[in-house]
């Protein structure tokens, strides 16, 4: 997931909201709202997520050219994450500058997917040491064991 806060002059300042919505499997709610400043640091979002159930392996990093106060993109990797993230949002509603408010925008840049897309292998690179076979692959509709 990718967030990014739009330039604008003057500064960016204020704060965003990361909201996390649950239950947990008794029915009790177990979301989150976590106020952060706009040139929060990566590792306190970090440890945020990493607070909530699921979320052990996420990793945070933070960009920018010019600095939070231009813009910055926030790079959330969810590893051993499985299923669909809508469970969180992000909201601008407290940032301030520039002539218009600032807005974030988030994507989610590759969908959760059990499947494993590559680019054609060299079958020197497809070895597997066992005496069963170890990966299934699919050509033109066909499987086969390898």
């Amino acid at each position: 997931m990718d967030i990014v806060t739009t330039p604008h002059s003057p500064l960016i300042t204020g704060n965003m909201k990361f909201t996390y919505t649950n239950v947990d499997a008794q029915g009790n709610d177990i979301s989150r709202v976590f106020n952060y400043a706009y040139d929060v640091n990566p590792d306190t979002v970090q440890a945020n997520i990493r607070s909530l159930a699921g979320f052990s392996q996420v990793e945070v990093f933070r960009t920018s050219l010019y600095g939070c106060g231009y813009s910055c993109t926030w790079t959330i990797n969810f590893r051993g994450v499985r299923g669909s993230l809508s469970s969180f949002s992000i909201s601008s509603v407290s940032l301030a500058g520039g002539s218009n408010t600032p807005t974030i925008v988030y994507s989610n840049l590759r969908a959760f997917s059990t499947n494993f897309l590559a680019n054609p292998l060299d079958y020197q690179f497809v070895e597997v040491a066992g005496d069963k076979p170890a990966i299934k692959v699919t050509v033109n509709n066909v499987p086969a064991l390898c």
